[in-house]
């Protein structure tokens, strides 16, 4: 959704607005159009809409390691930083 110049489009820089994505420059750019043409706000409630709906029927599941995989980052990172801090140690003069 870019144009030949590769410029983004608006409704492109509306989703990125609408997911936080840009910075606040362009935040505001887009705020102000959004503010000023009704088809783009229109387009913000349709898509806020569609968030909303696909939120309510359709419930995040817990995510659950794959069968066989190890556990989780959380266990195993403590183990990787001592490993990466004695070897520090070990090249230190």
């Amino acid at each position: 959704m870019t144009n030949a110049q590769g410029a983004a489009t608006p409704l492109l820089l509306l989703h990125a607005y609408l997911d936080g994505e840009l910075d606040p420059i362009n935040s505001l750019a887009i705020a102000q159009q959004i503010a000023a043409d009704p088809v783009l706000g229109a387009e913000v409630e349709h898509i806020q809409a569609l968030r909303h709906a696909v939120r309510e029927r359709l419930p995040r599941e817990p995510w659950r390691w794959p069968a066989g995989q190890p556990g989780s980052l959380c266990v195993r990172c403590p183990a990787i930083v001592l490993r990466r801090r004695l070897w520090i140690a070990t090249c230190e003069p």
